[in-house]
């Protein structure tokens, strides 16, 4: 029966640059990890242009007034800000 060995998804000229030797010295060569860690990357560059004009629309007032109610920074964060941002986190 054959073994199966890992498909290298680099061509063979890529072997001597920095990210190569730098995945290399990580353990993130034909990982799942190095997969998920790209498509993190390039998402969550996607949101944070996405969402950042989004949550400065959210009126600073609110956010005031709910501390002065004695929210946390946390609690007013989740109470108040989230459930305005609804419709700007199912986009991303």
């Amino acid at each position: 029966m054959p073994r199966w060995k890992s498909v290298s998804w680099i061509t063979p000229g890529c072997h001597r640059s920095r990210r190569h030797q730098h995945r290399k010295t990580r353990g993130l060569l034909n990982t799942f990890a190095a997969i998920i860690l790209a498509a993190t990357s390039k998402t969550l560059a996607f949101a944070l242009v996405i969402l950042r004009p989004m949550f400065r629309q959210v009126p600073v007032e609110l956010e005031e007034a709910s501390l002065i109610d004695g929210c946390g920074a946390f609690q007013a964060f989740r109470l108040i800000v989230l459930p305005l941002m609804r419709i700007p986190l199912m986009v991303v």
